[in-house]
């Protein structure tokens, strides 16, 4: 039995003499070394890990216990997980030069996790052995894991001893790091690597053997090595010692990690790509001088720009289920749900432009949500949790799922084992695929580095937020429709925003302003002209109805947003008229903490009366500075509820 990583609770304090008992007295060794001797043991009903450490004479009880707190408070999915531990000091009689004496004893134990392998048992050469998503997902979760100890905690947690012995797997090949920040609790670097260096020396790094050097980078290097092991397996880097070149030696990895991938692999030419960067990382992570070496944040942002899937998590029942071709963009996700999440369908496009529906994977239990994205919307996380359920040991309990405008869920009740996709800066989700019967028993993604998609950047109270490095991704259903997205890593007040340098015929989605109330809104299509709009008003904006062509010339009706009432008023855009600007108010109204209170729009032919009483914070949307001299508001986004709760538009600059 493999113990979950569900656990949050604090490790509880186990006392030696029950130590004893649940080891039936020390009895089933699992191994030993540097720090101490491990044990296997039943706590709880559950199997544990006993390291029962060394007693060291004249280590300070104070830092130890400061340490052995800080120990406590590690919490990550690719960390073993701390269950328990010991520490009792006992007076008794002992023995001493050969007499008999009244002294002082220490029991210091730590209490984990029991895992049944690890990865030294794991390391084939590329023709054999674990296929080559399997070894990645070993190689970044052992990332993930190393850089929560560097950086995770606020202050840095070396680990010094890392090495395949210490990295554990659970049964769905999940990595965790063992034995980590057990030099901090003897004090520094480990004076106990006694014959145990002799397996570990391999791990250590030039400066560490020569000076006696400590930094972030002898971690780095360590993982180096390791990644060598895991790809071209466990004689790796003593070959990669033997080649005249660090290229040659890639060539040849690549090559040989070729081969299998076009027999094994679904998406060969990214598996190979993956292939290469991982080893070309390895390299770089070992080489002799530190300050080469990469940081493994750095290395992580590597990896994830080579990615297409990310998971599964669950369990390893039920069937196997996948898209047919490499999704490009999510378009709209369907879930079944009562406890648990009972099916999931989606629709996506692939790289062409066609689409193409999956599912729905699952039973025929559970009530049905769907969400849609709009054109400008995309799903950057997806997080929920796995455990039990009925007589099935891992399912799939519950998901959440965000885009850059919203949030979905929770869909499903189930507490248990988390687990959380989230795509930083310009990747995005694109598809999923999964294990499913009954229920859904597991769960991944397929993501997506949009290189030429950036975030829209908003406070939400008025003051917006966008950067000047702007680019395109072109959508599939027509060449020359480009819709732009805006990145917030250089962040400029809209009122300095100057976009007489966008490149011609693109859409631009800025805002929304108003509250986090009201169910979301969105276009269909990307707008290419506003044709007409009514607004309904009284103390507030009412409701919302607008009607735009898209790039064809087919023509949309959207609306009404929001609630019932209020005084209508339509303005009906001509053929050579177009919305150069709205200005506006939002604030509290009724039982709403934040609404649109009033509007007012301007055309290059007309400046409209103040729609609403007003009242709050201004916002506005559309100058000359904005658009330039050929642009203009084509659509809107936002939520309504009882009244229009936030809103946003859609510009397009023009090239004539």
């Amino acid at each position: 039995m493999e113990s979950s990583n569900s656990s949050s609770t604090t490790p509880a304090a186990i006392p030696y003499h029950l130590l004893e008992e649940i080891t039936k007295g020390f009895s089933e060794m699992l191994g030993c070394g540097g720090y101490g001797e491990v044990f296997k043991g039943i706590h709880n009903g559950e199997d544990i890990a006993v390291k029962k450490l060394y007693y060291q004479p004249g280590l300070d009880n104070e830092p130890f216990r400061n340490e052995f707190q800080n120990l406590m408070r590690v919490r990550h999915q690719n960390i073993v997980r701390l269950v328990g531990y010991c520490y009792e000091i006992k007076y008794t009689h002992l023995d001493h030069n050969g007499e008999t004496v009244f002294g002082k004893w220490v029991h210091r134990a730590l209490c984990f996790e029991y895992l049944h392998g690890s990865l030294d048992k794991h390391l084939y050469e590329e023709s054999g052995g674990h296929d080559w998503p399997t070894r990645y997902k070993i190689i970044k979760g052992t990332c993930e894991g190393l850089n929560y100890l560097h950086g995770g905690m606020g202050k840095p947690m070396f680990h010094l001893d890392l090495k395949p012995a210490n990295i554990l797997l659970d049964r769905n090949m999940t990595p965790k790091i063992a034995d980590f920040g057990l030099s901090r609790l003897f004090g520094g670097t480990s004076t106990h690597i006694t014959d145990a260096c002799k397996g570990t020396i391999a791990y250590m790094p030039p400066e560490y053997i020569s000076k006696k050097q400590i930094s972030n980078k002898y971690d780095v290097f360590s993982l180096g090595v390791i990644i060598v092991q895991i790809m071209a397996g466990p004689q790796g880097y003593a070959d990669y010692g033997n080649i005249s070149s660090p290229q040659e030696f890639i060539d040849l990895v690549h090559k040989k990690w070729s081969e299998r991938i076009v027999d094994t692999s679904k998406y060969v030419e990214e598996s190979r790509d993956q292939v290469k960067r991982c080893i070309e990382i390895a390299l770089k992570c070992v080489e002799p001088e530190k300050k080469n070496r990469p940081t493994i944040a750095g290395i992580i942002d590597d990896l994830e720009q080579t990615e297409t899937t990310n998971g599964p998590w669950g369990g390893d029942a039920g069937w196997s289920h996948d898209t047919e071709v490499l999704p490009q963009r999510l378009l709209s996700v369907t879930i079944w749900c009562g406890d648990v999440i009972d099916a999931l369908t989606f629709t996506y496009s692939d790289v062409n432009g066609k689409k193409h529906i999956s599912g729905p994977w699952g039973g025929p239990g559970g009530v049905v949500h769907t969400i849609q994205l709009g054109p400008s919307e995309y799903l950057t996380e997806v997080s929920g949790t796995t455990g039990s359920f009925g007589q099935d040991a891992d399912v799939v309990k519950s998901l959440v799922l965000v885009t850059n405008s919203s949030r979905y869920g929770p869909f499903g009740k189930g507490e248990g084992n988390r687990f959380q996709a989230s795509m930083r800066g310009s990747r995005s989700i694109s598809g999923f695929f999964a294990r499913a019967g009954m229920y859904v028993y597991a769960i991944g993604v397929y993501t997506k580095h949009n290189r030429s998609i950036a975030e829209t950047a908003t406070t939400n109270d008025g003051n917006e937020e966008v950067n000047l490095d702007l680019q395109v991704e072109r959508e599939h259903d027509h060449e020359d429709d480009a819709v732009l997205k805006l990145t917030p890593s250089s962040f400029y007040p809209l009122s300095d925003f100057f976009v007489r340098d966008l490149v011609p015929e693109v859409v631009a989605r800025i805002g929304p302003w108003g509250g986090n109330g009201g169910t979301p809104k969105d276009v269909e299509m990307t707008p290419h002209r506003l044709e007409s709009l009514t607004v309904c008003s009284g103390d507030v904006i009412n409701s919302l109805t607008f009607t735009y062509s898209d790039l064809s010339g087919r023509k949309h009706t959207v609306g009404p947003w929001g609630g019932d009432g209020g005084t209508a008023y339509t303005i009906q855009l001509g053929p050579t008229a177009f919305l150069d600007g709205i200005f506006g108010t939002f604030g509290p109204y009724g039982t709403s903490s934040k609404v649109i209170t009033s509007l007012q729009f301007v055309t290059n032919q007309a400046k409209h009366e103040t729609l609403g009483q007003g009242g709050g914070t201004k916002f506005n949307a559309g100058n000359r500075f904005m658009l330039g001299e050929t642009g203009s508001i084509v659509g809107f986004f936002g939520s309504g509820g009882s009244y229009v709760e936030t809103l946003g538009v859609y510009i397009r600059k023009y090239s004539y």
